[in-house]
């Protein structure tokens, strides 16, 4: 979902008691209705993505690579330069698990 649409949902109030339907103490929601929600910029205002457990999988391309030594004047500031890589690739595999929401 995009933050615009988390925030409306974080101010909705519930319609029977006037209670808010998340705690509005929280920099966001984390479940709507036991739904993990995952804020993005990328989904414009008023879709929202369903992925089901299952809809996609990581392809990794070696392992984890981890390099230390010093670069530059790391050694005169005492400081250690670190690289960590990973090669992966995010696909969805099956994706009659991801559904399209159009929010009203």
């Amino acid at each position: 979902m995009s933050p615009g649409d988390i925030a409306v949902i974080r101010a909705a109030m519930a319609s029977t008691g006037g209670s808010y339907i998340v705690d509005p103490l929280l920099a966001g929601p984390t479940t709507l209705h036991g739904v993990p929600l995952t804020s993005t910029a990328s989904v414009p205002s008023g879709t929202a993505y369903l992925v089901s457990a299952g809809a996609g999988v990581f392809y990794r391309r070696g392992p984890l690579r981890v390099e230390s030594g010093f670069a530059g004047d790391d050694w005169v500031r005492n400081l250690l330069t670190v690289r960590v890589e990973e090669r992966v690739l995010p696909a969805v595999v099956r994706p009659e698990l991801v559904s399209k929401l159009t929010l009203i």
